[in-house]
This record gives structure tokens, C-alpha cells and sequence, in this order.
């Protein structure tokens, strides 16, 4: 942008008005204050908080009539009076003469413009304004900045807006909007870089990047990775590196595009370690000059460092100790409750929790079952805690060994209760259901009624049913216990027997395994998931290449039987908004393009490999026993059992924690869709914030009008109870005869730093490149053959791409599990219950690990 002396219209940063703040606001002040520093930062230029006051000179007095009638108790009056503000600002003229200003001082520009609020009245101590206004990065002339600077300006009285300076005690009258204009840098990162942690103020340098523009870690649109660097050396004490799906990237038309990472860059840090040090750097430099600490916006183009803007950290308090607990009932007071999650309980949620706690309570009284007994249920600011119902102890074992004697009784009729009972009620149950979901065009009324029968389905068969599967069952293994007894081998060694077991996780991993095959035959196929361009497979006019036709055939049938998978499950990363694969297909898409990438023909992990390794497995124990028929016979029950067990684990998972809450969940986004296309809510995911009866109360009454507003409380609210440190526990200690005083085995690293302990789960050794997954998601990493993966907990949101793993090893994890299960199934060495594994391996460090003997060695020589 080639530049003019600063007039009425145009204030240049690099002139002294540009370092006052009335003149040209916060932001800008603090960029040309950056600029005079000497930092690399943009070209631009500021339209002065004057004209911001002229433009709304003619309407300033019905303006100020409006605001006087927000109630800051009614959330929705502030949106009420934005849109009568937004109203008569859109019928105002522009100030005279400053878009010939803008005319003169703005040519094309291929890079592309940012346009950004700067109000007079920001960045302030304890009231930073992050967010409250607009910023646009699509300007690419003269006339599209005129446009943006108009939005700009009308940012200042959105409703959003509105409400922070009245909940803040700040006068609307007192500040005012300037414009900052500067060039957009086409960066390959960005982000948010802390010179002070704001989360409890510790002295160290917190970095947030994301690929692509910055903006993306601003909007929480684009996976950011985050790091920490020591203030003082600038060394990189933690990494937190995601798989990032989708990434803000200038678009060629002036516009903004969410689009792919590409496969190879996926799960490769934002920024180097050359890079993270610059930028640090860098801030360190601007903290100095500035005399505190600093949240600084930057963009990273190879080795040059732009500093888009700088601000005072206004956060860093340590969360509220206080949580004041009521009791309704003072017999509840006795009892012991435990927190159910370390976040709020989202609204939509609070009502399947309800019906869970139902269903818990029936499956205890049925079964006995221990893993429902926490079936009361209590809110303390937003947070869940659970108790058990006071219950015979005798009585309830009783009814724990009469479920399983039955269960046994099926067993040895060579069948289970599983496929007997309870899988037949499962799919009748699903059937129904399915034959009476709405059609997506249904009215709102019918997507919410359907919605509250999807959400009792899911409670029903996650918290009764699911537990009735289990009849006959132990999470002990005897199946291991009597391998080590007949063959004195450690009982770890048994997983052979288990191997190459046809159910639904393995068939799940074998469909995609042979997709990923035709995608190789095919160059057009390949090229597009290493760009993840998945679109143009279903694209129009596509389908004449055989191959793709024979995908999207292949891909269409897979999709009916796993499209409701949303990865939830025992050690899953799974949340409530968590999609389904139907909802976002490029999960399962980009579960077989981790398969595209690798040399499955080396893998030796077909089922055809796997059962002939079981096979010859059970040959070698059945010569062991010889014709001692009695430990024949007793062998070969507990095979049966061993091996339908890990089939029952598998397919009731299907069928519950997939099919139904897959149904659930879409049930979710059906009503959020049908409520968001009617202009009643903002996003379809919004729904989370509302409760099902208020749902339920407005489509009975056939008025949305207040969902809104609802949501707006409930979000503030939501946003206040997160700021809190809940107790583990509340009411009761924990009654002495349910602590657990048993031996503690050897866990976490040793003296010398060299060894890693914990629980044998799957046999085996392997040497390899570690993979850290610090925050888990529901849709699987991107890994690559061979490589360790090392996270806190798995479950089967992971398990697709399972037999691409060298090995496993959790920070925490149950041999019962599906984690566990899946790596014996596939031979896969794991060791589990480390506690502190992710804290302790690096990402790409070489790490050997022992899953027979239960241990990991860091830095081993190879």
C-alpha cells in the first residue's frame, strides 16, 4: 500500500497521532507503539475514532434511547436493541470525503487487506474486550475496505458488545471505534503467544498456533497445536501437537477458506523449534519494551516473524477455591458423592444423566452389577456428582452371582446371554427406533419428541442392557490364568489364543484396509487423500473413473453399517457434541487415508495371518494337555468364554455405544438444524445449551422465540461454572470398606530416569518412534506403520487404525478393555497404567517397550 501523509480520513502508523489511543484506539496505538519498537509488523494505516462519531452523529440520540432500555438482567434485550442500532446505522451516510480518502490510499492488492477494530476503550485492566468486535480479512480494493470499515463501526453495538461494557460498569458514550487497515500476511502459522500463562498466571511463555492464518486460533475454527517455553532460557518444556483437520487460508477471491491440511502435515508441529524460539523471542522483546505482560497476535512467513497486535494479559487468577454446597435432603449429606466430570455438565446432557441414573439403578437391582451402582445424581454449579444408592451388601452380590451363574448356563450350552437375550432386544429396540426417525424436512416438534426417545434409547442401553451383556463373563481373565497353568508360561503370553476373532471392530478395520487398497491402485484416488480433497471423489462427473465409482460403491455400503460410529466407549476421548460419521465423513476418510500411506503388504496383520497364528497357538496348548481330558474340557470352555467375551465386548459395543448413540447423536443435530435453518438458534450445536424440557415446552406451545436468549444465559453461565475448581468429593469420606488397601505394584519412572513401569497388557517388544498424544479427540491420529503410540487412555474411538501401531502404552487403561483386547487381537506389544507416560516420553523420541514384562525403556541403544 503505498503511502500518503496522514489527513482528517487517514491516520499512518508511523506518524506521532497513530501512538494515541483516543485518536486512533487501543489496537492501533499499540501496533504503531510496536512499529516505533521496531518489531516486523504490517503496513496499514488507521480511519480515526472521529469519523466513527460523525457517521453516527445524525442517529446518536435514538442510539442512546435504545441502550437505556437494555436490562442487563434479560440477556436478549441487548440483541433486541442491537438489531434497531444495526437498523438505523445501515440507513446512514458515510462521513463526506473519506471514501475518496480510501480511494486515494488503497489500490488492488493480490496479499489482501485486514480490516480491525481499534475502539477507544479496550485492552483495559480486567476488561480486555477480546472478541467483542469484528476484524475482517477478505478486503482486497478500495471499495471492499469502505465496506468492512461500515461493519467495523456497527461492531460496536452488537449485541455481544452491548452486554460486556454494562456488565463491565464502562458507558457506551465513553469509548469510540477506529479502523485499523493493514496488509494481510499469507502466513504459513499463526497464533496467540502469552508472555505469562493465563490460565493461573505462572511465569512462562504459552504459545497457541495453528497452520494457515492465526485468525483460526483467535476463532477456535482450526486445530491449534500449544507449547510452553521457560521465560527465562526460552526452552521448550511441553508440546502439545494435534492432528489438525482444517487449517484458514487466504482464498482467491478475497475471501477467507477453511480448507484440508494435507495428509504430510497433519500431525507435524505449526511451528519448529527454530520458530517457536523466534517468536518468542520476539515477545520477549515487546514484554521488555512495554514494561508487562503481553498477549501478542503473530504470523509466521519461513524465518520472519510479524507481530499483528499486542495487548496487557488481563487474565492469569488462580480458579475460585469456593464451592458452596446446598443440600435438599440432609440424609444425602451422609452419603459419599464423587465427581463425574471435571467440566460443567452442558444443559441438553443433564437430562440423559437423569434417565442414565434411572436405568443404573435398574440394571443393579437385575444384575447386581457394580459398574451402575452410582446411580444417584446431583448438580452443584453446573458440576455432577454421583452416590450410590444405600444398598444390602449381601444382597447385591447375590444378585451379581446369580446373573452370572445364568450367563454360564448359556455358556455351556455353547451360546452366550449376550447373543441369546440381550443382542435380540438391542436390535428390536434399534429397529423400531429407526423405523419412525423423522424425515429432515419433519417440523421441529417432531425432531424434539424423536430426540428425547434417541436420548431414553441410549440410557437404556448404555446404562441396563450394557451391563446385562456381561452375565457369565469376568473381567478377570481364567482364559490367561490356566494358559500360564498348563504351559508355565506368563500369562501375558496367552494372546495368541485370541487372535484373528471375526466381530464388528475387526471387520470395521479389514473394510477399510481393503478401501485403502483400491485408493493405491488408483493415482487420481491417492492424490486426493494425500490432499484430503475428499469432496472431489463425490464430486460431479468424477464417477467415470472406475475406480472412484467402485469407491464411492464401497464407501456408500460402509457407511451404512458404521456411519453412526462416534467413537464412544470405555477409555474414549468421546464428548457430547462429539459428530458421528455421517454427520463428518472425512473422519472415517481420513482413518483410510492413515492406511493409503503405509506398506500394508508388510504389516502381517490380516485375519487370515492372525488366525492361523491362533490356530497354531491352540495346537501348542492342546499337546501340552495331552489326554488329560478333564483339563481338555476345562480348557476348552474357558476358550469359548475367552473368545466370546472379547466378540460380545465388540459387538454390543456396535451395537450400543455406535448404532444407538449414533442414532442419539444425530437425533441431536437433526432438532439443532431444524431449530437453526427456522432462525431460532444461532448453530445447530447451540442446542447443547438448552435443557430438554425447555425444548420440550417450547414446541408444545409452537414458539422458539426465547431458545436464544436461553442459550445466551445458559452459555454465561456455563462460561462462570467453568471458572471453578469442584472437589473431588462432597458429602461423606469415602466409607473405609470401599477403599482400597491393596499392595501398590512398581508405576511410573524409575530413579535413574531411564524406565517406565506398568501393567503387562498385550505380549512382545518393540522399538520405536513414540507418537504423544497429550489431547485426545474421538476421531484417531494420524499415524504412521510402525510408529508407538503414547496417550493417556484409548478406547474405540481409536481402534481403526490400530493394526498400523508398532505399539501402545497408557498412562492409565484396564486389561478388560478395548484397547487391550484390539492390541492381543493384533499382536500388539502394549503396556498400560504408567501414570505418567505422556508427561515423561517426547514426541518422535525413540522409546522400546516390553509389553510382556510390562515396561518402557527411553533412549534405548539400538
Amino acid at each position: 500500500m503505498p503511502k500518503t501523509n496522514s489527513s482528517p480520513y487517514i491516520v499512518e502508523l508511523d506518524t506521532p497521532q497513530s501512538l494515541d489511543s483516543s485518536i486512533v484506539g487501543s489496537k492501533a496505538a499499540s501496533v504503531a507503539d510496536l512499529i516505533k519498537q521496531g518489531a516486523t509488523v504490517p503496513a496499514g494505516f488507521v480511519v480515526p475514532a472521529a469519523l466513527f462519531t460523525e457517521f453516527t452523529a445524525p442517529v446518536a440520540a435514538d442510539i442512546s434511547k435504545i441502550l437505556e432500555s437494555v436490562d442487563i438482567e434479560i440477556v436478549s434485550s441487548a440483541f433486541e436493541a442491537a438489531d434497531a442500532i444495526a437498523e438505523l446505522l445501515s440507513a446512514t451516510s458515510t462521513p463526506g470525503g473519506l471514501t475518496e480518502a480510501i480511494n486515494a490510499r488503497v489500490s488492488h492488492t493480490p496479499t489482501g487487506l485486514a480490516v480491525r477494530s481499534s475502539a477507544t476503550a479496550e485492552d483495559l485492566a480486567g476488561a480486555s474486550f477480546a472478541g467483542m468486535y469484528d476484524t475482517f480479512l477478505d478486503s482486497t480494493d478500495a471499495e471492499s475496505v469502505m465496506n468492512r470499515v461500515r461493519d467495523v463501526w456497527g461492531s460496536y453495538y452488537t449485541g455481544r458488545a452491548i452486554s460486556y461494557r454494562q456488565r463491565q460498569g464502562i458507558p457506551h458514550e465513553s469509548g469510540s471505534m477506529a479502523v485499523l487497515v493493514m496488509e494481510l500476511v499469507n502466513a504459513e502459522a499463526g497464533g496467540v503467544l502469552f508472555t505469562r500463562d493465563p490460565r493461573d498466571g505462572t511465569d512462562q511463555i504459552l504459545i497457541n498456533a495453528a497452520l494457515g492464518l492465526g485468525e483460526g486460533v483467535v476463532s477456535g475454527e482450526a486445530q491449534a497445536d500449544s507449547f510452553t517455553l521457560d521465560s527465562e532460557t526460552l526452552d521448550i518444556t511441553n508440546r502439545n501437537v494435534l492432528d489438525k483437520e482444517v487449517m484458514l487460508v487466504r482464498g482467491t477471491a478475497g475471501s477467507t477458506d477453511k480448507v484440508p491440511v494435507p495428509a504430510d502435515k497433519r500431525s507435524a508441529p505449526a511451528l519448529s523449534d527454530s520458530q517457536l524460539v523466534a517468536t518468542a523471542k520476539a515477545a520477549a522483546k515487546i514484554k521488555q519494551a512495554s514494561g508487562d505482560d503481553r498477549d501478542i497476535e503473530f504470523a509466521v512467513v519461513g524465518d520472519t516473524v510479524h507481530i499483528l497486535q499486542s495487548r496487557p494479559v488481563t487474565t492469569g487468577e488462580k480458579p475460585s477455591t469456593e464451592f458452596p454446597v446446598e443440600w435438599e435432603e440432609h440424609e444425602n449429606e451422609k452419603l459419599h458423592w464423587r465427581r463425574g466430570a471435571t467440566t460443567p455438565t452442558l444443559p441438553l446432557v443433564t437430562a440423559y444423566v437423569r434417565m442414565a441414573g434411572i436405568a443404573e439403578k435398574r440394571s443393579v437391582d437385575v444384575t447386581g452389577q457394580y459398574m451402575g451402582r452410582w446411580d444417584l445424581k446431583k448438580w452443584v454449579h453446573g458440576y455432577v456428582y454421583t452416590a450410590e444408592t444405600p444398598r444390602d451388601k449381601e444382597e447385591v452380590n447375590s444378585l451379581s452371582l446369580k446373573h452370572h451363574l445364568m450367563g454360564r448356563r448359556h455358556l455351556e450350552k455353547g451360546s452366550t446371554y449376550f447373543y441369546d437375550v440381550v443382542e435380540p432386544e438391542l436390535r428390536k429396540n434399534l429397529a423400531e427406533i429407526e423405523a419412525v426417525r423423522p424425515a429432515d424436512k419433519a417440523s421441529t416438534a417432531a425432531h424434539i419428541a424423536y430426540l428425547k426417545r434417541g436420548m431414553q434409547l441410549a440410557a437404556d442401553h448404555q446404562c441396563d442392557l450394557h451391563w446385562r451383556s456381561w452375565a457369565g463373563f469376568k473381567t478377570k481373565d481364567d482364559l490367561s490364568k490356566l494358559f500360564a497353568e498348563i504351559t508355565g508360561q506368563p500369562e501375558v503370553e496367552s494372546s495368541d489364543l485370541i487372535l484373528g476373532i471375526d466381530h464388528m471392530t475387526a471387520r470395521l478395520s479389514a473394510r477399510m484396509i481393503s478401501m485403502s487398497k483400491l485408493v493405491k491402485s488408483d493415482s487420481w484416488l491417492t492424490e486426493v487423500f494425500e490432499s484430503r480433497n475428499y469432496d472431489a471423489i463425490f464430486a460431479r462427473g468424477n464417477g467415470s473413473r472406475p475406480a472412484v465409482a467402485k469407491f464411492r460403491s464401497r464407501f456408500r455400503t460402509f457407511m451404512k453399517i458404521w456411519g453412526r460410529r462416534n467413537g464412544i466407549g470405555y477409555g474414549t476421548a468421546w464428548k457430547p457434541t462429539d459428530p458421528s460419521w455421517n454427520m463428518r465423513p472425512e473422519i472415517p476418510l481420513d482413518s483410510i487415508g492413515s492406511f493409503v500411506r503405509q506398506d500394508l503388504d508388510s504389516q502381517g496383520r490380516s485375519h487370515a495371518d492372525l488366525k492361523a497364528r491362533r490356530v497354531a497357538a491352540i495346537k501348542a496348548v492342546r499337546r501340552k494337555i495331552g489326554r488329560n481330558t478333564k483339563l481338555r474340557k476345562k480348557f476348552d470352555f474357558e476358550l469359548f468364554r475367552g473368545t466370546h467375551h472379547i466378540k460380545m465386548m465388540e459387538n454390543h459395543n456396535y451395537l450400543i455405544e455406535q448404532c444407538t448413540f449414533g442414532e442419539y447423536r444425530e437425533a441431536i443435530n437433526r432438532a439443532g438444524v431444524s431449530l437453526s435453518d427456522g432462525g431460532w438458534i444461532d448453530t445447530p450445536d447451540d442446542i447443547f445449551y438448552l435443557e430438554l424440557a425447555q425444548l420440550e415446552d417450547a414446541a408444545s406451545k409452537d414458539n422458539y422465540s426465547e431458545l436464544r436468549s436461553q442459550i445466551i444465559d445458559a452459555k454465561e453461565q456455563y462460561a462462570e461454572n467453568s471458572k471453578l475448581s469442584p472437589p473431588e468429593f462432597i458429602g461423606a469420606a469415602l466409607p473405609d470398606d470401599k477403599k482400597d488397601d491393596k499392595y501398590e505394584p512398581l508405576r511410573g519412572i524409575s530413579e535413574d530416569g531411564q524406565t517406565i513401569h506398568g501393567e503387562p497388557s498385550s505380549a512382545g517388544s518393540f522399538t520405536g518412534v513414540a507418537r504423544v498424544v497429550i489431547t485426545r479427540t474421538s476421531t484417531p491420529p494420524d499415524v504412521r506403520k510402525g510408529e508407538i503410540l503414547v496417550t493417556e487412555n484409548t478406547g474405540p474411538d481409536w481402534v481403526p487404525v490400530f493394526p498400523l501401531l508398532g505399539g501402545l502404552i497408557l498412562d492409565g487403561g484396564d486389561n478388560f478393555q478395548h484397547a487391550s483386547l484390539i492390541c492381543r487381537e493384533y499382536g500388539i506389544p502394549c503396556v498400560i497404567q504408567t501414570k505418567d507416560a505422556t508427561a515423561k516420553i517426547a514426541d518422535g523420541q525413540l522409546v522400546s517397550l516390553d509389553g510382556t514384562a510390562g515396561t518402557v525403556t527411553l533412549n534405548p541403544m539400538v
